[in-house]
């Protein structure tokens, strides 16, 4: 059965979301769903590698054209996952799974270093219930404020070409994150005034403002507050009150509580829990006013509760107006909800202030009031730009955060099941699927049809010239083959047959040459050729001493390879385990291993008419096969490795959380 491009494209999607929910509905016949490797084939297709892909930002261009103009303008978030470290060797020949930023932006200093993080850019409009995704990166660790704010400067001036307006950029309150923002000029100045904007590099007559991810803002803040407490202007901010509250709430199971919802999880969250934003939210709810107003006099023993009561308030307040989702909630220009972020803005001065005297004791981090006071004021700034330039009667607030990358996030880890941690190449196919689904689904408001999937599926630029390299390489590898030397040199070669570091057995290099035959006699048509790959299992006796090895184990079904071939293996695999043990890994490996290969003196196998043609058929088949097993074990080692250090982190877990250890331990 055919299906079209469009629908492969609903289906992948459709199988990240929910792998079971997939399979039930094809094994049902509900829908007519293609298989696992029809899907397979078609992933192949959106492959482009990482960077800022030209195709996306031509088709987005002209799906903007369609667009208001007031849909145009939005966010540019961006944010990193832990990927798994996982190397991979590519038909070409070229090994994936390193540090790569796209095209002429990879720094030399981390060419060579295995990616372990994926950081997505994404641009999420101010209206409009679509995203698109701008860039993917493979990255070690996170990226360096040097180059990311370079990355971001890039990913904005492309967007801006492309037809969108790019108003604000936001990421998490990260470290890197903030010395970025140090390279615009972000920050609070000795004097205490805030830069919270820059001058737009498309538009000088427009700004770009930066914001810090709100979520992350008030986790930070909420675990502030459970492990120490504040210290406000108006008092004491301590968590006992709650705690109090809590524990008087859940003396019975049988009366009605006044707080159902808050549990020991919001009090004493764990380290993964500190990461639920629901969590941190429900701490500074409604329902904690209430119960701190109805336990009133039982809390008291802590001290005078109402500067606490006020700073819930303020806070409670603080996450309405900067999460709303809906008209009814949303920010708009002279409301008492951007009075209250005036209010939040000098309450927090006022606060600093007063700390300075106890050297900032009972405040908030640095990091975490920066955060606030830039992301509040560029809030504003925008309300104010986007209401007087673009005609917006009000601004969802929760456009700003990064909510939508989280979400897209979630995707990339639920497409393989279990697996939290995808490795770099399940991760780029994954975003790059997301990516062409988001253009090739229309909006409200406009249309795109076949020629969407069509122009981001057909190649529209020149392959890698990776296969072109490796193939020239080959190419005159063959042709300085000397030939009239080549006996003298292999004799040489595998006269040592003792096992060392740097060399393979031969018995198990003849033993492995018996499966390159068994791969050749299946495409190859010359007979004279077919018969110099291989030698009968009568003639082995004599001739090649390593052939009672594989008979040893022979059931019948085993290929012996000829002298010649079996002498060629030998050569490329003493040569592979050499090149492996004196250079250390890198991404162009197998280009020279090819290399070095030139100076080595080799038979050729097949006819006068064929042999070079074979001969190179056949180093290429076996490096390429060498390599992808050698690069297998190396990611074993490594998955091993990792989980040898999940377990020594539960054992250290398990002992640290014993309330007492026997002395004889």
């Amino acid at each position: 059965m055919a299906y079209s491009r469009e629908w492969l494209l609903e289906c992948i999607l459709m199988k990240m979301k929910s792998p079971r929910l997939y399979q039930h509905i094809r094994i049902n016949k509900i829908l007519a769903l293609p298989g696992k490797t029809c899907l397979k084939k078609s992933l192949q297709h959106f492959k482009s590698g990482f960077g800022f892909n030209k195709k996306v930002f031509s088709v987005l261009k002209g799906k903007t054209d369609s667009l208001e103009n007031s849909e145009k303008h939005g966010n540019l978030l961006f944010d990193e996952l832990k990927l798994s470290e996982n190397l991979k060797m590519d038909s070409n020949g070229v090994v994936q799974g390193y540090v790569n930023y796209g095209p002429d932006l990879t720094p030399d200093s981390e060419m060579d270093l295995i990616c372990n993080h994926g950081l997505v850019l994404l641009f999420q409009p101010f209206r409009g219930d679509w995203v698109q995704i701008i860039g993917v990166l493979g990255t070690h660790q996170n990226v360096k404020a040097d180059h990311l704010s370079k990355i971001l400067i890039e990913a904005v001036i492309l967007c801006e070409n492309a037809g969108l307006f790019v108003e604000a950029i936001t990421g998490d309150g990260a470290a890197w994150n903030r010395a970025m923002w140090r390279k615009f000029g972000i920050g609070q100045s000795k004097e205490g005034i805030v830069k919270y904007k820059v001058v737009h590099p498309c538009d000088s007559a427009r700004n770009l403002h930066f914001i810090s991810d709100f979520p992350h803002l008030l986790k930070c803040l909420r675990n502030r507050f459970l492990s120490k407490g504040y210290l406000t202007p108006a008092g004491e901010v301590r968590p006992e009150f709650l705690k109090e509250a809590w524990k008087q709430d859940q003396k019975s199971t049988v009366k009605l509580k006044v707080m159902p919802k808050l549990s020991y999880v919001h009090l004493h969250p764990n380290g993964f829990e500190k990461m639920r934003v629901n969590i941190a939210f429900q701490l500074f709810g409604d329902e904690v006013i209430k119960g701190l107003s109805f336990y009133s006099e039982e809390i008291s023993v802590y001290g005078e509760p109402k500067p606490t009561v006020d700073f819930i308030k303020r806070i409670n307040n603080l996450i309405k107006v900067m999460t709303s989702r809906t008209p009814k909630t949303a920010l708009r220009n002279g409301s008492s909800q951007s009075k209250s972020l005036l209010d939040f803005v000098e309450f927090i001065n006022k606060w600093e202030e007063s700390s300075k005297a106890i050297n900032c004791l009972g405040y908030l981090s640095k990091s975490t009031a920066l955060g606030l006071k830039v992301s509040i004021q560029s809030t504003l700034s925008l309300l104010s730009y986007l209401s007087s330039a673009v005609n917006f009667d009000y601004l969802l607030t929760s456009r700003l955060s990064q909510d939508k990358i989280e979400n897209l996030f979630s995707i990339v880890r639920q497409s393989k099941g279990c697996n939290d941690h995808p490795t770099p190449t399940e991760f780029l196919t994954i975003i790059e699927c997301l990516t062409f689904y988001n253009l090739a689904r229309a909006p409200k408001s406009g249309n795109s049809g076949p020629s969407v999937v069509n122009a981001l599926i057909n190649p529209t630029q020149p392959l890698n010239s990776a296969k072109e390299i490796l193939q020239g390489l080959l190419d005159d590898l063959i042709d300085s083959g000397k030939l009239t030397e080549a006996c003298k040199i292999l004799k040489d070669s595998t006269s040592n047959q003792n096992l060392s570091i740097q060399h393979s057995d031969s018995r198990l290099i003849y033993y492995t040459s018996g499966y390159i035959v068994r791969k050749f006699l299946k495409i190859t048509r010359c007979e004279e050729c077919r018969v110099l790959l291989s030698d009968k299992q009568d003639d082995t006796d004599t001739v090649i001493e390593e052939a009672h090895y594989t008979k040893q184990f022979d059931l019948g079904g085993l290929m012996y390879p000829s002298q010649q071939l079996f002498e060629l293996v030998c050569i490329l695999e003493n040569h592979f385990t050499e090149c492996i043990s004196t250079n250390s890994l890198h991404r162009d490996i197998t280009f020279e291993i090819v290399e070095e290969l030139k100076g080595t003196c080799f038979p050729f196998i097949g006819c006068k008419l064929h042999d070079k043609e074979l001969t190179k058929k056949i180093v290429k088949f076996y490096i390429l096969t060498r390599m992808h097993f050698y690069l297998k074990n190396t990611n074993q080692f490594t998955e091993q490795k990792r989980k040898r250090l999940n377990f020594l982190k539960l054992r250290r877990n398990c002992v640290t959380s014993l309330p007492f250890l026997p002395a004889f331990l």
